[in-house]
C-alpha cells in the first residue's frame, strides 16, 4: 500500500524514496562486511577446506545473474544529457557492487561453519 502511494506522488518522490532505500540497504551491507572483517578466520580459505568445483562453478551463475540489472543504467541513457555522467554511474556502481561482493563473500566463508553447511547438505 505504501509503495503504491509513493508511485502515485511522482516520479520525484519515487526517486528519492528508492534513493533512500538503495542507502539503506547499501549501508546495512558495508557495516556488515566491515565487523565482519574484524572476525574472519583465515584459515578457513586455505586448499584443504575449498568446496567441490560445481559449487564454485553455481555460485558463479547466481553471481552472473546479480549482474544482470546492470542494464537498467544502460536504458536510461536517452534520458541522461551528459555521456560522461552515465559513464561514471554505471563505472562506479560496477566497482561500488565488486567490492561489496567479495567483502560479503569474505565474511561468509569465513565466519559459516563448516559442521553447518555440511548439515544444512544433508537436510537438502
Amino acid at each position: 500500500m505504501l509503495c503504491t502511494l509513493v508511485n502515485a506522488l511522482g516520479a520525484v518522490i519515487t526517486g528519492k524514496t528508492e534513493d533512500v532505500l538503495i542507502l539503506f540497504k547499501l549501508s546495512t551491507l558495508i557495516l556488515v562486511g566491515g565487523a565482519g572483517l574484524i572476525l574472519v578466520n583465515w584459515w578457513r580459505f586455505t586448499p584443504s577446506t575449498w568446496p567441490p568445483i560445481i559449487d564454485v562453478i553455481t555460485g558463479g551463475m547466481i553471481i552472473f545473474l546479480a549482474y544482470e540489472g546492470f542494464e537498467l543504467i544502460a536504458n536510461t541513457a536517452a534520458d541522461i544529457d551528459s555521456q560522461r555522467s552515465l559513464s561514471r554511474a554505471f563505472y562506479s556502481s560496477v566497482i561500488t557492487v565488486i567490492i561489496v561482493y567479495i567483502v560479503i563473500a569474505i565474511v561468509t566463508v569465513a565466519l559459516c561453519h563448516t559442521v553447518l553447511w555440511l548439515k544444512l547438505g544433508t537436510m537438502l
